[in-house]
């Protein structure tokens, strides 16, 4: 009968501790402290064009939230809209804390565009579209790259590109990449193609692993703060922020 007594009280005791705990704090959304908009270059009309917006939160409590854009082909102007959440807990990094996010806008007329954050009129950037020479989503078949980087070759002033990722699978031969493209654009931007195609030869014998990790030399080093943007497979992206040393 004790045992009992007492383990109805501790469940009582558990319980009322319970129904005390105050409610979370839900985050609040606030305009995200967009800074600037980089401009991969490249994009025809009938692809879906991207930019990727690039801010700073003040310290680690921050979350980019929603982002949307729209485009009037009329005036030529795309007005971006980003939110983030601001998280209310005691603990957070007194940190700056930078970010960049992409934004789909979709199939666009060729043409020139401003791209213009509404919340902080600076952050604007042209945008320039130009008229498809394929009917396909892309000029080129590219690989499926999961990860980039750019580094210093140790003992060398060379910079290089590693790209990193997983062939896909075939019934005959194989993938490999052919070739990768790389230019500078303005706006510090780093464009990189990795052109990928389907072969049936020695490559593929002395080949051990479907995954590829893979260093292309720079044609001109880049230094600072940019961005890395990779093109992928079925017409996706992949995007790395830079800041680089000399």
């Amino acid at each position: 009968m004790k045992t009992q007594v007492l383990l109805g009280s501790v469940a009582v005791a558990v319980s009322s501790a319970l129904i005390a705990l105050p409610a979370l704090a839900r985050p609040i959304q606030v305009p995200a402290p967009i800074e600037r908009i980089f401009v991969p270059e490249g994009f025809d009309d009938n692809d879906n064009v991207e930019v990727v917006l690039y801010g700073e939160f003040p310290n680690s409590c921050y979350r980019v939230d929603n982002v949307r854009a729209r485009a009037n082909t009329a005036d030529g102007r795309i007005e971006v809209e980003a939110s983030a959440l601001r998280y209310q807990g005691e603990i957070c990094a007194q940190v700056v804390t930078p970010f960049i996010k992409p934004v789909s806008l979709g199939l666009l007329e060729a043409g020139d565009y401003e791209a213009v954050v509404s919340h902080a009129p600076a952050a604007r950037a042209n945008v320039n579209v130009g008229v498809r020479r394929t009917e396909s989503p892309d000029d080129y078949i590219y690989a499926p790259v999961t990860s980039a980087s750019l580094r210093w070759e140790e003992g060398s002033t060379k910079q290089l590109l590693n790209v990193k990722g997983t062939y896909p699978l075939t019934l005959v031969g194989c993938a490999v990449i052919t070739d990768v493209r790389i230019s500078l654009t303005q706006g510090d931007v780093v464009v990189a193609q990795p052109i990928m195609d389907f072969v049936d030869d020695e490559r593929c014998d002395n080949r051990d692993s479907q995954n590829f990790d893979e260093d292309y030399v720079m044609p001109t080093a880049f230094t600072g703060k940019g961005l890395l943007h990779v093109r992928v497979m079925n017409g996706n992206s992949l995007n790395t922020l830079l800041d680089i040393a000399q």
